[in-house]
């Protein structure tokens, strides 16, 4: 993990700040990540808590599609193609995400 990140608090602040109802799924994710110790544990112990908090962040008609068929699927992204793909063409654009978000990417 980067050094100069923000810590997890501080993150979640901002995120809250911007959203306040996705406010569980920004602690989730935060608590997660605390509890990893890199990059490849954040990714495969904390990708369904950083998948509801983007998706809660996108806010978007297709989020909720997408995530009806990560439910159904175990949070299996592969077992979704077709949801990602809509997802990315309508939602995953500059405008429909938190400025702050796009300072991450």
């Amino acid at each position: 993990m980067d050094s100069r990140q923000l810590t997890n608090g501080e993150v979640a602040d901002v995120f809250s700040s911007i959203d306040p109802s996705c406010e569980e799924q920004i602690r989730k994710r935060a608590l997660c990540q605390a509890s990893v110790n890199s990059e490849s544990e954040y990714a495969k112990n904390c990708a369904k808590q950083h998948l509801d908090m983007f998706l809660c962040l996108a806010k978007c008609a297709q989020s909720a599609i997408l995530k009806e068929c990560l439910v159904a699927n175990n949070y299996d992204l592969y077992k979704c193609p077709k949801q990602v793909d809509e997802f990315h063409k309508n939602c995953n654009n500059e405008d429909s995400l938190p400025p702050y978000y796009k300072q991450m990417k």
